[in-house]
């Protein structure tokens, strides 16, 4: 049974995901895209699921707070092209503000490679 979850924090200062733990209550319930609350230091903050686990990379995680709406707010088609931006340029935070940049409006697309990524680019 999975007893984890990858969290993409809403905190724009920070870069990378975390782990969470789930409680009783949420067991079976959540989906990777599904926006939850979760503790990020002495704050309450919202975090989209990118995949639930077995396994957390640290020993000691904090518990997932709520779920905030039943419905996902990510497809795992959006999850993974967020995490390829991430891994070709930079960090969740980063690639989630420019995902809405990615398809200029007018603008004629090609694909270009660029270390190892595909990129879009405008022509």
């Amino acid at each position: 049974m999975t007893s984890y979850v990858e969290v993409a924090v809403n905190v724009p200062q920070v870069a990378g995901s975390y782990h969470y733990h789930l409680p009783p209550e949420l067991e079976g319930r959540l989906l990777a895209g599904h926006l939850v609350e979760v503790p990020f230091g002495n704050r309450r903050v919202q975090g989209v699921v990118l995949q639930l686990t077995e396994h957390a990379d640290v020993a000691d995680t904090k518990a997932v707070l709520a779920l905030v709406d039943e419905q996902t707010v990510l497809t795992q088609f959006q999850i993974e092209l967020a995490r390829q931006l991430a891994w070709c340029w930079a960090s969740w935070g980063a690639s989630r503000r420019s995902a809405t940049r990615l398809t200029p409006e007018g603008c004629a697309s090609g694909w270009k490679r660029w270390t190892g990524c595909a990129l879009r680019t405008c022509r």
